[in-house]
């Protein structure tokens, strides 16, 4: 007689045990044998297909650079005619050939006869010369210091030495990556990089009487190599093998330029050729320019679009192999002795979805499904704690802010001490600390009092000087505050603390990162009956990007819950918003901006003086 609560074994259980006791069973080796002309086929499927995608790529990226190359070879043309063009048109010049005659034999012209050369060829050179976009400036420089100087065309020889240049020989021919150092002697310091051919202008009698620099901007020239397009850049080579590389450059673009030009068995041809380097792969092309003695070349980084087929292979190849295994493991008929564990699981998370936290599963099994259905008890367990835990941060947090409401200081009292303090100050003769505490309560007291939600210009610009002169003491550097507005606009209506918000950012984002002198401009002007306030720095300015940002936020619909958090919000556009909730939509922020140089914000309000209804 058996005993009570041992298992008894069936003939069916023994021979299952005798069969696993003898090695792979033979569904497992159906499985192996299915598994591995499975991988076989996949992965001779993905040689072929990933193979072709990268013939593809290439081939793709090939007929773009012949694009790109044609392009080049055109605008490369089309400029050079420019700067020849222009070149001619001032070595043809009788008049500005006879002038220069003059002065090369050390004579004077008179006065009459410089206003008519000015006000006749020199004016004339001048408007052809600003006419042309692509051109940066075409000048004639005499062969000494005698000639009479008239901007922005004719110039002494001197200036001519002040170039990178300007004491070379020979003089003329093509010049490349220079800085416009013609009127200081800054060393080339200035951000425009130039390109420029320099031709002799001569006489039949006196031979060379002067040179004319046409010049245009490097990026103008080659705009490749100043773009910003991270997957395409350029450079070139002159006579003497000098590399020159733009902004657009890559790391490391010094030495793969280095390496194309050390070997020219594939540029030579003219054909576009593949070049690898430090695990990169690029496509290149070539242009001779002849003219300019130069060799142009254009590169694109293939590398991102070749190592994207190649981890689309990759996973491909595992997704397949995944997808194989899984659908082996269901015929095998593993998952069938699950669905007892699995059902009891969907059933589990049917009445979760009810919102019944309560329930948990039952465990029928030990294996990796028995295991899951535990894990989801201790789930549903965790769910439970987290859910009370967070009910209780909750009741913290809105106790918390109970109290901190409750402690908060009553800004008038803030603003009764400072006058004690004040008064401390002039007692002991501290008249700087006094004049700060000073400037200090009056931000505050203009700050807290907020009767009327209009004043006059006067007004707020006498709360501006205050917070510069504090800003002033605290910062290295000193802001300058200048005031150009008519007396009659000092009495103009503007919504309280309007202007000094757009102060506030010229400090915080204009200039306090360069952390230099500066200063902020403030113009009041009139026109067509309203009233235009501009508040411009010479900090750091914005770029295009950061710029159209800000005027599409500018121009977004009003929100009056936007800036109820934080009170009387003082961003542009909450600045923009109370104009137009005001005055009206037509009346609003305006922002103009040109990044290293300035950043300019206009307000345009009605014109409403203090004694106006």
């Amino acid at each position: 007689m058996r005993k009570p609560g041992r298992f008894r074994r069936t003939n069916r259980s023994k021979e299952a045990e005798t069969l696993r006791g003898r090695g792979l069973t033979l569904n497992q080796r159906f499985m192996l044998i299915y598994l591995v002309t499975i991988a076989v086929l996949t992965l001779g499927f993905s040689v072929f297909i990933f193979r072709n995608m990268m013939t593809e790529v290439v081939d793709e990226n090939r007929n773009y650079q012949q694009f790109r190359k044609n392009e080049t070879e055109e605008r490369l043309n089309t400029n050079i005619s420019s700067i020849d063009m222009s070149a001619r048109l001032f070595q043809n010049d009788d008049t500005l050939v006879s002038v220069l005659n003059t002065a090369a034999q050390d004579r004077f012209l008179s006065t009459e006869q410089l206003i008519s050369f000015h006000d006749n060829d020199v004016t004339t050179l001048d408007n052809i010369v600003h006419n042309n976009p692509s051109m940066y400036a075409t000048r004639v420089y005499g062969k000494n210091d005698n000639v009479q100087e008239m901007m922005s065309i004719i110039f002494k020889n001197s200036r001519l030495k002040n170039l990178s240049w300007g004491t070379s020989s020979p003089l003329t021919g093509w010049h490349f990556n220079y800085a416009d150092t013609a009127f200081s002697d800054t060393g080339g310091k200035q951000n425009t990089r130039l390109v420029s051919k320099v031709e002799a202008i001569t006489d039949a009698t006196y031979g060379t009487v002067g040179y004319v620099e046409s010049a245009m901007t490097m990026e103008q020239m080659f705009p490749e190599m100043y773009g910003t397009d991270e997957q395409n850049f350029g450079f070139f080579i002159d006579q003497a093998k000098n590399v020159y590389l733009g902004t657009a450059a890559p790391e490391g673009a010094s030495d793969l330029a280095e390496a194309i030009v050390a070997d020219n068995s594939n540029y030579s041809t003219e054909k576009i050729f593949r070049q690898e380097f430090s695990g990169r792969t690029y496509v290149v092309y070539s242009i001779r320019q002849n003219d300019m003695g130069i060799r142009y070349f254009g590169l694109r980084d293939i590398t991102d679009n070749l190592n994207h087929v190649r981890y689309l292979r990759i996973v491909y190849v595992l997704l397949s192999l995944v997808f194989f295994i899984l659908m082996g493991f269901v015929a095998n008929g593993f998952i069938t002795r699950m669905l007892n564990q699995l059902y009891e699981m969907v059933r589990t998370m049917q009445h979760v979805e009810e919102g019944d936290l309560s329930v948990r599963n039952r465990i029928l099994r030990t294996d990796e499904t028995g295991h899951l259905a535990l894990r989801m008890n201790q789930m549903l367990d965790r769910i439970n704690e987290l859910m009370e835990e967070n009910i209780n941060r909750e009741r913290l947090v809105r106790n918390a802010g109970m109290k901190a409401l409750q402690n908060q200081i009553n800004a008038h009292f803030i603003y009764n001490v400072l006058e004690s303090i004040k008064m401390l100050a002039e007692i002991d003769e501290e008249y700087t600390i006094s004049d700060s505490i000073t400037s200090l309560g009056t931000l505050l007291r203009y700050s807290i009092n907020w009767k009327t939600s209009v004043v006059t210009v006067d007004e707020e610009f006498d709360y501006i000087e205050n917070y510069i002169r504090l800003m002033n003491l605290r910062n290295d550097f000193e802001v300058i505050l200048s005031r150009n507005i008519p007396k009659e606009l000092d009495r103009q209506q503007i919504p309280k603390m309007s202007l000094q918000p757009l102060v506030e950012n010229a400090v915080l984002h204009g200039i306090a990162p360069l952390g230099e002198d500066a200063t902020i401009y403030i113009k009041g002007f009139e026109k067509e009956g309203d009233v235009y306030i501009e508040v411009s720095d010479n900090g750091l300015g914005m770029d295009e990007e950061t710029m159209n940002s800000l005027r599409q936020k500018l121009e977004s619909p009003i929100d009056v819950d936007a800036d109820r958090e934080r009170g009387h919000g003082v961003g542009l556009k909450n600045v923009q918003d109370r104009i137009a909730i005001t005055y009206g939509p037509e009346y609003g922020v305006a922002v103009y901006a040109e990044e290293g140089k300035y950043t300019k914000v206009v307000l345009h309000l009605p014109k409403r003086l203090d004694n106006e209804t």
